[in-house]
């Protein structure tokens, strides 16, 4: 979203447009978006309501309170970054976390659970890290790519995930592309 409005600012063709004056002004006031109204915007860039609402759909959004959401949500996105590659020795404890991640799913590699995707007799399949019971409501079947429980209370909930979330799903398709390979490819 923020290269949006930066295409739009920086775009010679949009020098004078209205879409130019609001994505300019969206960008200089990203931190109160969240208090801002459609109201307020429009009377601050001297543009009528509708201007806002077709720039915003242009952009992707249906509503200003979508937009406003969205930078919420991004924000706690980035502060959880940055406190997550902020910490003292984060390397070390990712590269940690990494190898515990990568010797708990390699499991797969060293059992048919890889090899008994195929024979998956079901409408609805999941592969998650998440041992959350509710998803046995909604699933015929769950394949869990970690043999550690892990909840959404046990993983860190507050808009970042650990190196499972990040790296754990690159891990888990290669070892499955791998065993594919393996079995099938001649």
């Amino acid at each position: 979203m923020f290269a949006i409005l930066l295409s739009v600012v920086n775009d010679e063709n949009t020098a004078n447009s209205t879409n130019r004056i609001i994505a300019d002004y969206l960008l200089r006031n990203l931190h109160r978006l969240n208090v801002l109204t459609i109201y307020d915007v429009a009377e601050e860039c001297f543009v009528s309501r509708s201007s806002i609402h077709r720039f915003l759909r242009q952009i992707g959004f249906d509503q200003f309170s979508y937009l406003g959401k969205y930078i919420q949500d991004s924000y706690q996105h980035y502060h959880a970054y940055y406190d997550y590659v902020n910490r003292e020795n984060f390397i070390d404890k990712v590269k940690s976390k990494m190898n515990d991640m990568m010797d708990d799913i390699s499991h797969f590699s060293d059992t048919d659970a890889v090899q008994n995707l195929e024979n998956v007799n079901a409408a609805k399949v999941l592969i998650t890290l998440n041992h959350t019971e509710v998803f046995k409501k909604y699933y015929d079947e769950i394949i869990y790519m970690s043999r550690l429980v892990q909840s959404d209370n046990s993983i860190q909930s507050n808009g970042l995930r650990d190196v499972y979330t990040k790296y754990g799903l690159l891990f888990f398709l290669d070892i499955v592309y791998h065993q594919y390979v393996k079995e099938y490819v001649k």
